[in-house]
């Protein structure tokens, strides 16, 4: 879910919470949630946007801080709008490839997420329509493949430890009309299976991310994953990762256990049709403006230090029950959304994701994120 976002925005006179703590033992959705731990299989990451200019110049130190900080796993996006604007234009790749030498130099491996088309390749429709010919989208795929992936051309000539690209997220977010404007999962299931062939040809090892999201497609009650299912019986043969995104009501925080629901939902839905494919949450976030207007009750310019301690408490609630979770469903990542600088007030509803600063240092629930996997080491 990355674009603008309703925004809401209170008094600094609430206690921090600790409401979002969990029992001694309790169930979600049928999942056993215990109070002490198991085994600590999540890997965890976060999300970053810094693949265009100016964002590219705090690449640096994004990754710095994220690798110094056990952060390990990126997903940026790959916005081919940007990266091929013209069709006459060659591949611009010069701040993707500013990305990746920041993220191999600091030993960070990115999960890049390929969307947004360019006006001249579906007749200036938007970037949420899909190319009238599917080849110029798998096409771009591939170059990223050559140029990032094992042996491509990008590492002949770098200077340290590559960190090639080894897996593909395609698309984002089918289900909702912001990013592809048919929400039609044949249209996707069509997509899936002509990028993970491309891919393939360039590298067979490399792992495909489909969505595989339990929320209704925009302006009908029909679930996604269901219906996609039903569009690709041959999941199984061009997809190896289930990715969903996990939001909470208004963006806030979790509602006691139904944010949850979702990921049993969609275990269930790949166990029924036969599937084993692990979970990546591949987006999770909190906002802490919805958390000063929805939690708070205040509506200001600034988002008050309550609501940024309350986002900390919720970021470290959720990564201790979707590792509860992990087990049982399958759930072997989890990213964060957004590490990225917080934009002026005002000016984008999305500087409640922010988990940095105007001074690109790490927010409370940064640091709380940081402290959860400093103690949650993945196995």
């Amino acid at each position: 879910l990355y674009g603008e976002r309703t925004t809401f925005t209170t008094e600094e006179t609430m206690k921090r919470s600790r409401k979002f703590k969990f029992g001694a033992l309790g169930t979600i959705f049928g999942v056993l949630v215990p109070a002490t731990a198991f085994a600590l299989t999540l890997q965890v990451g976060m999300v970053v946007n810094l693949g265009w200019n100016p964002a590219v110049k705090d690449a640096p130190q994004v990754m710095s801080t994220l690798s110094s900080n056990n952060i390990k796993l990126v997903r940026q996006f790959f916005n081919w709008s940007v990266i091929q604007p013209t069709s006459s234009s060659t591949y611009d790749w010069r701040w993707i490839d500013i990305v990746m030498s920041n993220a191999a130099a600091n030993g960070v491996d990115v999960l890049p997420v390929f969307y947004f088309t360019p006006g001249w390749a579906n007749n200036n429709q938007g970037v949420n329509v899909l190319p009238s010919d599917t080849s110029l989208y798998t096409n771009f795929v591939k170059a990223a493949f050559q140029r990032y992936g094992r042996n491509g051309t990008f590492w002949q000539t770098y200077v340290g430890t590559p960190s090639p690209l080894v897996s593909a997220e395609v698309w984002n977010e089918p289900w909702c009309k912001n990013f592809l404007k048919s929400t039609d999962p044949v249209e996707y299931a069509n997509l899936v299976r002509a990028t993970a062939t491309a891919i393939r040809t360039v590298d067979p090892t490399v792992k495909i991310l489909a969505s595989s999201d339990w929320y209704p497609m925009t302006g009908t009650n029909k679930i996604w994953l269901p219906a996609f299912l039903a569009a690709m019986p041959d999941y199984a043969k061009y997809v190896d990762i289930a990715n969903v995104h996990l939001y909470f009501q208004n963006f806030s925080i979790p509602k006691g256990t139904d944010a949850y629901s979702k990921l049993p939902s969609v275990r269930n839905a790949l166990t029924k049709a036969g599937l084993v494919e692990p979970i990546w949450i591949t987006e999770s976030g909190v906002n802490a403006r919805m958390v000063d207007q929805y939690e708070l009750g205040q509506n200001t310019a600034e988002i008050s230090s309550a609501a940024y301690a309350m986002q900390a408490d919720a970021y470290v609630s959720i990564l201790n029950s979707i590792n509860s979770m992990a087990t049982q469903l399958n759930i072997e990542r989890y990213y964060a959304f957004l590490y990225q600088r917080t934009p002026a007030t005002g000016t984008s509803s999305n500087d409640g994701f922010s988990l940095a600063d105007k001074n690109l240092q790490p927010t409370v629930a940064a640091k709380a994120i940081f402290d959860w996997v400093a103690t949650h080491p993945a196995s």
